[in-house]
C-alpha cells in the first residue's frame, strides 16, 4: 500500500516495553523495489520507477525511513530479501524454536516461492522457485480474470472458493497453466512481459470473457 506503518511500529515496541526506535538494535528492510545485485532481478531501479509512479519520493520503499524524519543510526539498517523478510515475519514471532518455512508470494526481487528450515532462531534457506514462476502471479491471473483487482483483490477470490465446488474440468485446465514443480505455461500468462493484462487471451477462448468489474 506504500502506507507508512506508524500503528504497526508502536504495537511491536510497545508490545516489546520500547520507548522508541533508537531501543531497537536492527532495522531490517526489504529491497523488494530496489538495485538488488542478483542475476536476472526483475527489480532494477529503472524498471522500479517505470512500473511504479512515485508515491512519496523518487527512491520508494527503500528511502522511506529516513523521509519519515523518524531518528535511527544509519548502521542500524539493513537491507534484505524481500521472500526472506516474508520467512523471518512468519517464524520469529511464532514462538516455535523449530519450523519448516513456505513462503508463496507473486515476486520478491528474484525469487516467487522459497522454502526454509529454522531451528533455534536461525532460519536456513533450502530453495526456491524463481519469477516468472509463480503461484502468486497464476492467482492474480485468475483473480483478475473475475473481475478483481489484481495484487490487491485476491483475498475476495479465496473467500469465494470456500464457497464452491470443485470442477474437475477447470481443475484440469489450471494443471496445465501452472505444473507441480510451480512451472508456469507461458501460453496462459502475460504479467511476465510486464503486462497490466495478467492473463493471456487463451484464458477468455478457453473460459470466456473476463467479468467486467
Amino acid at each position: 500500500s506504500f502506507a507508512y506503518p506508524l500503528m504497526s511500529i508502536a504495537y511491536c515496541l510497545s508490545s516489546l516495553g520500547l520507548e522508541s526506535l533508537e531501543d531497537v538494535d536492527l532495522i531490517c528492510i526489504d529491497r523488494h523495489m530496489g538495485t538488488w545485485p542478483k542475476k536476472g532481478s526483475q527489480f532494477g531501479y529503472q524498471n522500479a520507477l517505470r512500473r511504479h509512479h512515485p508515491r512519496y519520493d523518487d527512491n520508494h520503499r527503500w528511502n522511506y525511513l529516513a523521509e519519515q524524519s523518524i531518528q535511527f543510526y544509519p548502521a542500524k539498517l539493513r537491507w534484505i530479501n524481500h521472500i526472506d523478510a516474508h520467512a523471518a515475519s512468519a517464524y520469529y514471532p511464532s514462538g516455535f524454536d523449530k519450523a519448516a518455512i513456505l513462503i508463496v508470494d507473486g515476486s520478491g526481487e528474484l525469487a516467487a516461492t522459497s522454502w526454509y528450515s529454522a531451528n533455534n532462531g536461525l532460519i536456513e534457506h533450502l530453495g526456491s522457485i524463481n519469477f516468472p514462476n509463480s503461484y502468486g502471479y497464476f492467482y492474480s491471473s485468475l483473480t483478475q480474470w473475475l473481475g478483481f483487482k489484481p495484487a490487491v483483490n485476491e483475498g475476495k477470490t479465496m473467500g469465494l472458493a470456500a464457497h464452491g465446488e470443485v470442477d474437475n474440468a477447470l481443475l484440469a485446465h489450471f494443471r496445465e497453466m501452472i505444473d507441480d514443480n510451480g512451472v508456469i505455461n507461458r501460453r496462459w500468462f502475460r504479467y511476465q512481459y510486464g503486462s497490466s493484462q495478467y492473463f493471456a487471451p487463451l484464458w477468455e477462448t478457453t473460459f470466456g470473457p473476463a467479468r467486467v468489474p
